[in-house]
């Protein structure tokens, strides 16, 4: 249940030295003499920092005071400010003009309190008041308008050390495919690891490759967070008015971070206690999108935070750049409070700095345990099929073969009416009948209607409980096994005249010897199945083997089988004897790889709220079985396993949603540079009320506690006062 809080103080009021500020235009190239012009008619009432791609805004207001104005030479009226052609004066702000708040402390400091470029004011007027506003934003608002487009990239001739052009293709990062060259469904087509640009330097940064080269070893590699920063930042942050953050710490803070294998807590501040994992980006296109969005985007879907900051340089000029920062225990900074006296002790005498405050841990969004939802599992099988059809031993006399040809077929209702899809299907048709809809058994000679059994390819679990059900699996034309050139092998028929295992329709036991189909044949794309599509199926064209088979016998020497002879009417000569058919493809299994994030014991709330994400486009898991033409071993082979990877997904969603945030609002009623954005406030010390959102301390897990979202200093109305939002911006104070 969420509970709320409010706290205002008593007749006391909480005060601190009153600083001043004064507006500044700023011009940049000025060297040698000051970049500083007082603009004394300009008063600034706030300034506002937040979390994410929000650059820092302020506003200010003009002194339209008729003694200034008439001493001073100020503008005086609305109309000499408002409109956007107005008259020139050194005493009026246009749009775009650069502007510097400095703040005068006790201790002598003057610091940047705020950097940016004035918007168009706005206007108040009544019949017996005028006031003339504007705001500003910071100047990050100039990189918002930089979109990515293109891309660098380096000449596949040389993926290690080759030029670097910027080419007009898309800003895609690892883009979704199953093509050949794809790994788990995804093309990488970052540069090598150890071959970044810059390599050895202090910016080092990777970039593009042709997602479809083809080499052994192979130089692509995937993008992952810290990578994909780097990149988007050196490409199009290079010369910005904002300072990019130290590249060289960012692989190591762009880290999941998660609890050992079996372990329910871990302290993100203590390596010995937790594992880390490379965030990999799954398919993410960043073409067209303002470069601070794609990064606040990427950063937000891990869970972590950025922030526009303004400080000052030592020759008293601004200083502006980007931070990133986690958003768990390993934070950037020490937790910090804010202060009211015991119960009981007088405020007068008593350290104290908190005005005002208002809460609310909201449990609606808290989610505790994830499941990731990725692609069903894929294996590449191989089963022995049977026939679709009902065979006679007449059908194999040749005045009867010739009702069996396509071009007969396709007037066959005109002569045998009703006839037609029976002899569509007669001596074609040849189905795993994984449904039960019937089949002729060439054991027994009769239409039987038992499904195949897919136990032998997906075993019961470990209480003996099914892993599938009888429902149709179409095959599929790739398989996962790769030929000697790490192409995707084409699904195989093949054909065997000494099979002697379980009676079709089964799952191959590996028994047999087996000559490859070469043509006039396809998928049937509703079940498991093939059918052929030879003019006439007595003379079906399967191609000779071809010199240096592995087949040790041939099983059709001609390279023509008697499709219709052989299983209506078979004889004991080679091209004559009853065939088998065996179909190696792929195939869905009815379950996926599993991953899950469970609910932790740090969880504050003792239910599940269990949450399951779709990324069925992003993880997979297949497996060549074993038994099969292209894995003769006993053990399966698995090609690709995302299990890792989907969990670290629900490990980091899991961390990120686990804990109630504490929404709130903390005013502290003086101006204070102690707090930013991204630091981390714990408790209100002095009455031990703790803001952490996180149980277990008992067992050594780091606290969690609420992030400062949002900043706020307020000059106006002969007050001054910080206020930080705390988790989110929904008790952010409007304007004034």
């Amino acid at each position: 249940m969420p509970g709320s809080f409010d706290y205002t103080p008593g007749l006391v009021s909480l005060a601190a030295d009153a600083i001043q500020t004064a507006v500044f235009f700023y011009d940049s190239t000025v060297v040698g003499g000051s970049n500083y012009t007082l603009l004394p008619n300009v008063v600034c009432d706030q300034i506002q920092y937040k979390e994410g791609v929000d650059p820092p805004s302020a506003r200010f207001r003009y002194l339209l005071d008729q003694g200034s104005a008439t001493v001073n030479g100020w503008p005086i009226g609305f109309e000499q400010l408002w409109p956007i052609v107005r008259p020139p004066s050194s005493y009026a702000v246009s749009d775009g003009d650069e502007l510097v708040v400095l703040g005068s402390f006790p201790d002598g400091s003057t610091p940047v309190l705020f950097h940016g470029f004035a918007r168009l004011p706005m206007t108040d007027l009544s019949a017996n008041r005028q006031e003339v506003s504007f705001v500003a934003v910071g100047v990050a608002i100039r990189c918002l308008g930089t979109p990515i487009a293109g891309r660098p990239e380096r000449g596949a001739d040389n993926p290690q050390t080759g030029a670097v052009v910027n080419v007009a293709l898309p800003f895609r990062m690892n883009p979704a495919d199953n093509g050949p060259r794809s790994i788990g469904g995804f093309l990488p087509n970052c540069t090598p690891v150890g071959y970044d640009v810059g390599e050895g330097g202090n910016s080092p940064y990777p970039v593009f490759l042709d997602h479809r080269i083809d080499r052994d070893p192979d130089p692509r590699t995937f993008w992952n967070l810290s990578k994909a920063v780097r990149a988007i930042l050196a490409t199009y942050n290079a010369s910005s008015l904002v300072a990019n953050p130290d590249f060289s710490a960012l692989d190591a803070l762009l880290q999941n971070r998660r609890p050992l294998p079996g372990a329910q807590f871990y302290d993100p501040t203590n390596p010995s206690t937790y594992q880390e994992d490379d965030n990999l980006i799954r398919d993410y296109d960043a073409t067209n999108k303002p470069w601070p969005l794609a990064l606040a985007e990427l950063l937000g879907f891990y869970g972590f935070g950025m922030r526009w900051a303004c400080e000052t340089n030592p020759d008293g000029t601004p200083y502006d750049y980007l931070e990133f920062y986690r958003k768990d225990a390993a934070g950037p900074t020490d937790p910090k409070p804010v202060f009211l006296p015991t119960t009981g002790t007088s405020i007068e005498t008593a350290y104290a700095n908190l005005g005002t405050f208002h809460g609310v841990f909201d449990f609606q969004g808290v989610a505790n345990q994830f499941q990731v939802e990725a692609h069903p599992d894929r294996y590449e099988i191989s089963v022995i099929l049977a026939p679709g059809f009902t065979p006679a031993a007449s059908d194999a006399q040749a005045a009867n073969r010739v009702k069996f040809r396509r071009s007969f077929i396709e007037i066959a209702d005109q002569y045998l009416p009703g006839q037609g899809p029976a002899l569509r299907d007669a001596y074609r048709l040849y189905l795993a009948d994984e449904c039960g809809d019937g089949h002729w058994s060439l054991a027994n000679g009769a239409w039987e209607s038992t499904p195949i059994d897919l136990s032998p390819i997906f075993p019961p679990d470990s209480n003996g409980n099914p892993t599938y059900v009888n429902r149709y699996r179409p095959g599929e034309n790739t398989l996962l096994s790769t030929d000697p050139n790490n192409r995707h092998r084409r699904a195989q028929l093949a054909i065997s005249r000494n099979y002697a295992g379980a009676n079709p329709p089964c799952a191959w036991d590996g028994t047999g010897t087996w000559q490859a189909i070469q043509g006039d044949w396809r998928l049937l794309e509703d079940r498991l199945g093939i059918l052929v599509t030879a003019d006439d199926p007595e003379l079906w064209n399967i191609g000779r083997p071809s010199p240096g088979s592995l087949v040790p016998q041939a099983q059709e020497p001609t390279g023509v089988l008697h499709g219709i002879t052989s299983i209506a009417n078979p004889g004991t000569g080679i091209s004559e004897s009853r065939f088998f058919l065996r179909l190696t493809t792929v195939v869905e299994a009815d379950f996926d790889l599993g991953a899950i994030a469970p609910k932790r014991d740090a969880s504050p709330t003792q239910s599940i709220i269990e949450r399951r994400i779709d990324a069925r486009d992003h993880f997979r898991r297949e497996t060549v079985k074993a038994n099969t033409p292209f894995n003769e071993s006993s053990n399966d082979l698995v090609v690709e396993d995302d299990t890792d990877a989907a969990n670290t997904h629900a490990a980091q969603l899991r961390a990120t949603h686990e804990f109630p945030p504490l929404a709130a609002a903390v005013t502290v009623p003086a101006i204070v540079l102690y707090f930013q954005v991204g630091d981390r406030v714990d408790q209100v010390s002095g009455r031990g009320a703790s803001f952490q959102v996180n149980a277990a301390g008992e067992q050594l897990e780091a606290p969690s506690y609420p992030y400062v979202v949002g900043l706020t200093w307020d000059f106006q109305r002969d007050r001054q006062a910080t206020t930080l939002q705390l988790a989110d911006r929904r008790l952010e104070p409007p304007p004034r």
